[in-house]
């Protein structure tokens, strides 16, 4: 009896405030979504290949590694609120009960995403936005990265000032991968991609082009500019 009390005395889950829990998800959700450009750009040059660089790329483990961060900090967060004596449900924070589904989402997405490479290698250009479990990914991802937002809109006094900075960066970071995956029927970069003067690029076939230019899209709105090769 002392002893089991002992024990639950001597662990203790660290308390994570509604305000340092919606900074550190977007935080990590900003890392994660770094990631998936970088991940994007290097699928747009087309020159990954599974076969020698396998499932865990450079790409791939910096944006799954923040993942896991997301995962284990809503996991602190919820198990942490079932400790003091809510049940599982209301243990999620207000907020985030989306995006506990959206992790899940995710993970399953991440395991297939494994199966799928490891069936038909790295897709190339456009064919990455299409891909099953890319969109699983997608889907779960935008659940869990607007988590700061609806945990600021549930708020019974909206925050102001730099308080909705984390809302702010959650809906951005949100929207960025709903724009990512909707850049093929995106009415401006089409409109741009058919103003284009033909050059160089008419010597490539239309469809690696126009792979091409759609994901150059992307690249040219994160660090590091327009899309480059991989160093070898």
């Amino acid at each position: 009896m002392v002893s089991e009390s002992l024990t639950r005395s001597s662990w203790s889950m660290p308390e994570l405030t509604r305000d340092r829990l919606d900074i550190a998800v977007t935080a990590l959700s900003a890392l994660m979504v770094l990631g998936v450009a970088l991940d994007a750009r290097a699928h747009a040059v087309g020159n990954i290949s599974f076969a020698e660089e396998g499932f865990f790329t450079p790409e791939h483990v910096f944006f799954y590694t923040a993942f896991l961060g997301i995962a284990a900090t809503l996991g602190l967060a919820t198990v942490g609120r079932r400790r003091a004596g809510a049940n599982w449900v209301d243990a999620v924070p207000t907020g985030y009960g989306v995006g506990v589904l959206g992790v899940v989402l995710f993970g399953f997405g991440g395991v297939g995403d494994f199966l799928w490479h490891s069936t038909f290698g790295f897709e190339q250009g456009v064919e990455a936005l299409t891909s099953p479990t890319h969109l699983l990914l997608a889907t779960g991802g935008v659940l869990f990265l607007s988590s700061p937002l609806r945990s600021a809109w549930r708020r019974a006094e909206p925050p102001t000032g730099l308080a909705l900075l984390p809302a702010l960066l959650s809906a951005g970071l949100a929207f960025a991968i709903v724009g990512l995956f909707s850049a093929i029927v995106n009415p401006l970069t089409n409109r741009r991609r058919s103003g284009e003067a033909s050059g160089a690029a008419n010597s490539a076939s239309p469809r690696s082009s126009s792979s091409r230019r759609c994901w150059s899209e992307l690249g040219s709105c994160w660090p590091g500019g327009s899309t480059s090769r991989r160093a070898r």
